[in-house]
């Protein structure tokens, strides 16, 4: 990150708030798959046949589920057929992470070139994200942390990107080279806003909000996904901590992406 660049926090910020309370910038909704499967699960009336059929009514969202699914690194001895059996066999909390990923996924992109590569750059960290906190927060056994739900946050991590990539297209185009200290700066407040109207959990926004390690421990998912996010941002290597307060070094977490890369490899590409 350039910073040189002279970059004012507090007047980018407000403009894009206002342009967003002015309609001039909209924030992203909620998939429409997603909020309906967040609807089924808050009715009880309704079965995990119910959500599998949910699901099911997007094709292509359906295909790479189902791809992920039946992944050597997920799926057991028997392929997995239809959305029903990958719920009940993988869970529906890693499926609706999943199906988050996959609708996400289309609103990473831009008819700017330039910015529709930094968009993927973006969903593609946002998904390295989750899978490494996924497979950690299931490794290390954290107490109180759901490998499914530390995967959803981290999917989430970056969606307050959108409307900060929107605002500099439209309004500050000459400004693109600061675009990366805007979302470094900018994507908590952004985060917020958007995930509070999408009623995510507050552990969920939480983690996505929250922007220091506070203890030597890790006592939330906030605290994995800033490991990770400064791990797979600096990319430096030996023994030095990724942070000041946790007793973790880049070998060590060098060694995790090492022990679990096929898995994150076949994931990623099943995705895509």
């Amino acid at each position: 990150m350039n910073t040189s660049l002279e970059f004012n926090k507090a007047e980018i910020l407000g403009d894009i708030e206002s342009k967003i309370q002015n309609n001039n910038i909209k924030l992203p909704s909620i998939p429409e798959m997603i909020n309906n499967i967040n609807r089924a699960l808050n009715d009880d009336s309704k079965s995990m046949r119910h959500i599998s059929d949910i699901i099911q009514r997007d094709g292509p969202i359906s295909a790479r589920i189902l791809r992920v699914a039946n992944s050597p690194v997920i799926r057991g001895r028997n392929p997995i057929t239809t959305i029903y059996d990958a719920i009940t066999r993988i869970g529906i909390n890693m499926i609706k992470g999943f199906a988050m990923a996959a609708s996400l996924q289309d609103r990473f992109k831009s008819s700017n070139v330039q910015l529709s590569d930094k968009l993927h750059a973006i969903w593609s960290e946002s998904l390295m994200l989750g899978l490494c906190s996924y497979f950690f927060v299931k490794q290390e056994k954290i107490e109180g942390l759901n490998p499914d739900t530390a995967m959803t946050a981290g999917i989430l991590f970056f969606i307050g990107a959108l409307p900060i990539v929107e605002y500099y297209n439209k309004h500050r185009p000459n400004k693109l080279n600061e675009l990366d200290i805007a979302i470094d700066e900018l994507r908590r407040h952004i985060n917020l806003a958007i995930l509070s109207e999408w009623g995510i959990p507050t552990e969920i926004i939480h983690a996505c909000t929250k922007d220091s390690i506070e203890t030597p421990a890790i006592n939330d998912y906030g605290d994995v996904l800033i490991l990770f996010h400064i791990y797979l941002t600096d990319k430096k290597d030996g023994f030095q901590l990724v942070h000041p307060k946790l007793d973790i070094t880049y070998r060590d977490l060098d060694d995790f992406v090492a022990r679990h890369r096929d898995k994150f490899e076949e994931i990623k590409k099943e995705m895509t």
